[in-house]
Formats: structure tokens, C-alpha cells, sequence
């Protein structure tokens, strides 16, 4: 008797399928996602295109402010630019010509065999180290989080003005809900998860810019173990009072910090 057919399950919706159920790419690698997320995750792509049928931070027609007459991005335009550039047409900060690199072809700031100074004394980038400078190592991967979820859209605003506080206040915001176990020696285990994922897809479809914005929020970040954000993914959970998630309870500190009021009043702002 031949033992049935293996299933493989899709990293987006957990669902088992055979091996047909999955593309296979030009290489020969089979996609860790179902061909029904595949097909959903195009659909969402094209509601988020622009009237040309671009991404709209890639559009010259709907973000001329981004190109310069050269129709280039003002950014790597040497026209524009020139003092930003090399004699050898490269970023000055980026040219090994013109000298900037130390002799063991590092930038000299970040050479640890030059003493460069934005490496700190256990041997890592200065301002990511969580022994030297917690706070600046926090503030920059929450920095990175919003560039990656906004890009050119952030229209010129800070880190600052987006999450609504400063560094040392996200600091203690997030050092405030540590939970049994957590501490900054264990930070690499830890995510800085947010309570309404930034692609929470909820009655409406896929989040508008305004949504994601407001979900980045720093009342909207919590702690969470790595392993406990994987198993959470993109689903919300942190309702209560709801029917997939049983009944409300008595007003209490929750897990995140927060009394289901505060919990409440937090997420109507979000629309939710």
C-alpha cells in the first residue's frame, strides 16, 4: 500500500496543502506561500498602485517632488548634486580612490580594527550596541521599522513626530512592560511588536497610508518574545470584549500595561 501523498503548510495562512498547491520559481524552489496567498497577496499589491500603474512612491506623475529635471531621484542626481560626488562619479563617502577607506577597506568610522568611533568597546556599531547605548540601539531599529513601512511617504516627518515621542520616552514606554524574564541582556529575543499589526487587514481592506501611520504609534508598541510574535503574525489579539476572543473582562492591568479602558480608548484612535 503506498503511503499517502505529503502536505506542506503555507507560512501565511497556515493552511496544508499538497506540493501542487505551490509555485514552483525559475530555479526550481517550490514558495513557502500557497498559491491562494500568492493570488491575494497581487490583489492587495494592485490596490496600493497608482492611476499609471506604479508604486506611487516610484511615480513621477503622482510624486514629482521626488525627481529633479534631470528625472532622476534628487537624491543620486550628480546634475543636482555634484558637491555630494567624487571626481570618479561616486559618493564621496562611498569612493576608495579618493581615499575614504581605511586600509582595511572599511569605512574608518566603522573599522574596528582602526578604533573607528561608531564602534563601541564590545565590539559592535555604537549607536545599535544594547550594552553601551540601549537607548539609541531601541530608537534605531524602531527608525528602521518606520522608513521600511513608509519609505519616501513619511513627507519630510521625523521619527519623532510619527511615533509621538522621543527616544528616551519610547525607552521607558517599552522598558515599562517588560514581563517576567525580559530584560535589555535578552533583547535579542525580544520583538518590538505592535498590538494592531501595521498590515492588519480589517473590514475595509488592505490599511491606507493614514492607518499604517497612526498604527505606528508608540502607544501601539509592546514587547513581545520572538517566538510568541511569530506565532501571533498578522492577527490582532489584543481586543477584548469581542467574540472571537470571549468575554470582557473586569477592568484589570493586561499583559501590555495598559486597563482595558486605556486599551480601548488606544485602539478607537486607531479606527478600530
Amino acid at each position: 500500500m503506498e503511503d499517502p501523498p505529503e502536505t506542506i503548510q503555507c507560512t501565511a495562512c497556515k493552511k496544508r496543502f499538497f506540493e501542487d498547491g505551490f509555485k514552483v520559481n525559475r530555479f526550481g524552489r517550490r514558495q513557502k506561500t500557497c498559491l491562494e496567498c500568492n493570488a491575494r497577496s497581487k490583489a492587495d499589491r494592485e490596490t496600493l498602485r497608482c492611476p499609471h500603474g506604479k508604486a506611487v512612491r516610484t511615480c513621477r506623475g503622482c510624486r514629482p517632488d521626488l525627481f529633479c529635471p534631470h528625472g532622476r531621484r534628487k537624491s543620486i542626481c550628480k546634475e543636482c548634486n555634484p558637491r555630494l560626488f567624487c571626481p570618479h562619479g561616486r559618493q564621496q563617502s562611498r569612493c576608495r580612490e579618493c581615499g575614504t577607506y581605511c586600509p582595511h577597506d572599511r569605512l574608518p568610522d566603522k573599522c574596528r580594527e582602526c578604533n573607528g568611533a561608531g564602534v563601541c568597546p564590545c565590539g559592535r556599531q555604537r549607536r545599535q550596541c544594547f550594552t553601551c547605548n540601549p537607548v539609541s540601539a531601541l530608537w534605531s531599529r524602531v527608525s528602521h521599522n518606520v522608513w521600511k513601512t513608509l519609505r519616501e511617504d513619511r513627507a519630510g516627518r521625523s521619527t519623532v513626530d510619527i511615533l509621538g515621542c522621543t527616544k528616551e520616552e519610547f525607552y521607558h514606554h517599552i522598558e515599562g512592560q517588560f514581563t517576567e524574564g525580559m530584560s535589555w541582556d535578552r533583547i535579542t529575543e525580544i520583538d518590538i511588536d505592535h498590538r494592531v499589526p501595521i498590515e492588519y487587514r480589517g473590514a475595509g481592506g488592505p490599511p491606507t497610508l493614514d492607518e499604517k501611520t497612526a498604527r505606528l504609534d508608540y502607544r501601539n508598541c509592546q514587547p513581545l518574545w520572538a517566538s510568541d510574535n511569530r506565532s501571533k503574525c498578522n492577527k490582532f489579539i489584543g481586543r477584548p470584549g469581542e467574540e472571537d476572543y470571549g468575554p470582557a473582562p473586569v477592568a484589570e492591568p493586561q499583559p501590555n500595561g495598559l486597563t482595558d479602558d486605556e486599551l480601548t480608548e488606544v485602539l478607537a484612535q486607531f479606527g478600530l
